[in-house]
């Protein structure tokens, strides 16, 4: 009875240590996706900036807008839709897909630089 009543215990902790490993992992994994957009948005504000001509402290508030942006629940589509319409307001054509096309590049950047491996985005969020 003892020997049953112990092998319970082990099992528990287990499981108690398997299920604590899971919710750190998990915790894990979505600070360095959060960490991986916000460095994504900054590149991608910074690039823009710089064909709007901006510099200095205005191109870094641009790129701070740009991660607030997505933040205040924008998505990959909602700093896309902003970029287009700073750059159309300038005289500045570009076509959406090379908007995407820059951003994914951003991400896998952001990806390597906050992860320390490149990994292909599956699509904008």
């Amino acid at each position: 009875m003892v020997i049953h009543a112990q092998q319970q215990e082990v099992h528990v902790s287990i499981f108690q240590d398997r299920e604590a490993a899971f919710e750190a992992k998990f915790a894990h994994d979505e600070e360095q996706a959060f960490l991986v957009r916000a460095a994504r948005d900054r590149r991608f504000g910074l690039w823009v900036a710089e064909r709007l001509g901006l510099s200095g402290e205005t191109r870094q508030a641009y790129a701070r807008a740009t991660v607030r942006l997505a933040l205040s629940g924008g998505d990959g589509e909602a700093i896309i839709s902003r970029a287009e319409r700073d750059l159309r307001s300038r005289g500045i054509s570009i076509r959406r897909m090379e908007l995407r096309q820059v951003l994914l590049q951003a991400e896998m950047q952001a990806h390597t630089h906050v992860v320390g491996t490149p990994e292909m985005a599956a699509a904008i969020p």
